[in-house]
């Protein structure tokens, strides 16, 4: 009868060698269109059909500009601009996510959803520092005076609240499938992700 021992005895047995991989990182564009108004919806698309390829979802993330709503419609008055506690996920309103015709997510209330976890898991240093870089959270166009007319600023907002970014592992979805993953964002509209006052110089 064969003895019983551990693997790490088993001197003979070599461990194969693992299979050469690399990383490399690709920009996809919006499917449906370029530009986009409040209450409109972006929808990407994952590439799939690729052999041995993997998504990492920690390395995902939305990059926009936003030409700011906040006009003065000719007036001489600043005007101040806030966004929501959690900057620019107030813009989005819904996420879903979808494969085949099946559903994986689908969040209404995100931007809500994402304040409260901004709230209570986000320091303020985070907020004032990394956050306010990537995603507005603190700074211009949160409470900031700005001069009449439009205002441009990229925000780059990594992909949170989602059953892809909090699988485990996370950097093994699967990318060889017929089907690809797509992902629907729905806007909010403009009178919810911003409070517009007029700021009027007083002289005495």
């Amino acid at each position: 009868m064969a003895e019983v021992f551990s693997e790490s005895l088993d001197y003979p047995k070599v461990k194969a060698r693992a299979v050469q991989s690399r990383s490399y990182r690709v920009k996809l564009p919006p499917i449906n269109a370029g530009t986009y108004a409040p209450s409109s919806v972006i929808e990407f698309e994952l590439p799939s059909n690729l052999a041995g390829t993997y998504f990492n979802s920690n390395q995902c993330y939305l990059k926009f500009k936003m030409t700011s709503l906040c006009r003065n419609a000719g007036n001489t008055a600043a005007v101040k601009c806030d966004l929501d506690r959690s900057g620019a996920y107030s813009f989005i309103r819904r996420m879903e996510i979808t494969t085949g015709g099946a559903k994986i997510c689908d969040l209404d209330r995100f931007n809500v959803l994402a304040c409260a976890m901004i709230d209570t898991d986000a320091s303020q240093e985070w907020k004032t520092s990394t956050g306010s870089a990537i995603a507005g959270t603190e700074g211009l166009m949160r409470g900031a005076a700005i001069d009449p007319g439009d205002l441009e600023r990229i925000y780059c907002l990594p992909l949170i609240l989602n059953p892809i970014a909090m699988t485990s592992p996370h950097r093994l979805i699967p990318l060889f499938s017929l089907s690809p993953i797509k992902m629907r964002f729905t806007l909010e509209e403009a009178g919810v992700v911003f409070r517009v006052d007029a700021i009027n110089d007083i002289v005495n």
